[in-house]
Parts: structure tokens; C-alpha cells; sequence
């Protein structure tokens, strides 16, 4: 009966146990605030790889499809190619739509648009030997690269507009 007394007798809570639960909660909504921002920058980063690797892949296929593995996809107007269509028709119809919309070769559009792809020949003699794809990690902000054939090299030259 006394327990039953003193039950009755609270009638709000102390600001103790008030500022306890409003900590309790603000420490869980900042937990899951940042960790919502991490999956989503993961996210992004991942779509932004998985479409710079089938860049790399169509290249591999294209030189696979074209003269037993020694050429790679060619830009019409190499000096200064303005947009996808420049590219080899071969080479555009192995990509994804989506693909074709974040491929860039202009370094200030890749710069600004973090869900751009930019492309870069690599020549070495007036030919084609390789690929430079390059793709932004949004969780470290860099931008990352996935290499095709020869890159580097006192006589490679890779071209980015």
C-alpha cells in the first residue's frame, strides 16, 4: 500500500530524467544523421566506379571486337573533341545510356560534376595505346582512375582537354 502512496504522489517528470532522454536522442539522430551521409557518398562513389569500369570494359571489348586486341576506341576530332559523338560508333554502342550521359573529356566538367566520367586517350606515335578513365570517390573527395593499356611513359601522351 505504500509503494501504491508513493506512485500516486509523481506527477511529472524531474529535468534530470528530461535532459537524460533529450541527450540519449540527440546523440541517436547524430549517429544516424552521419551515417546516412556515409551511404549516401558510398553510394554515389559506387555508381560513379561501376560506370568508369564499363568504360574500361567496352574499351577491353572494343579492342577484342576490333583487329585481334591491338586497337583501341578513337576519337574523331582528337585535338578537341567536344562531345560523345566524336567517339567511334563501335565503341558508343558498347555503353549504357547512362553511361553516355556522365562520360565527359572537358576537365571542367568533370570538376563540377561529380557524376562525371572523364575520358582520356593515350597516344604514343599518332597511335592509340591506351585509356585513362577517371571517376570521383565522393567519401575522400579525389578523383580515382582505372588505366587501360599503356598510360604512362616518356613517349605516351595522354590527352585531356
Amino acid at each position: 500500500m505504500l509503494w501504491y502512496n508513493l506512485s500516486m504522489n509523481k506527477k511529472a517528470f524531474t529535468i534530470i530524467e528530461i535532459l537524460i532522454t533529450i541527450t540519449i536522442i540527440s546523440i541517436i539522430f547524430g549517429i544516424s544523421a552521419f551515417t546516412y551521409q556515409h551511404a549516401q557518398q558510398k553510394t554515389k562513389t559506387d555508381q560513379n566506379y561501376y560506370h568508369a569500369n564499363e568504360v574500361i570494359q567496352a574499351v577491353e571489348r572494343f579492342k577484342g571486337i576490333n583487329t585481334g586486341g591491338s586497337r583501341y576506341p578513337t576519337v574523331n576530332n582528337l585535338s578537341s573533341p567536344t562531345d560523345f559523338a566524336d567517339f567511334d560508333q563501335g565503341f558508343k554502342d558498347l555503353l549504357s545510356s547512362e553511361t553516355k550521359k556522365r562520360l565527359t573529356f572537358a576537365t571542367a566538367d568533370f570538376d563540377q560534376d561529380k557524376k562525371k566520367i572523364r575520358f582520356e586517350t593515350c597516344i604514343r606515335n599518332d597511335q592509340p595505346v591506351g585509356v585513362q578513365v577517371f571517376y570521383w570517390d565522393l567519401i575522400d573527395n579525389t578523383a580515382k582512375q582505372l588505366n587501360s593499356g599503356k598510360t604512362s611513359g616518356s613517349d605516351v601522351t595522354c590527352y585531356n582537354y
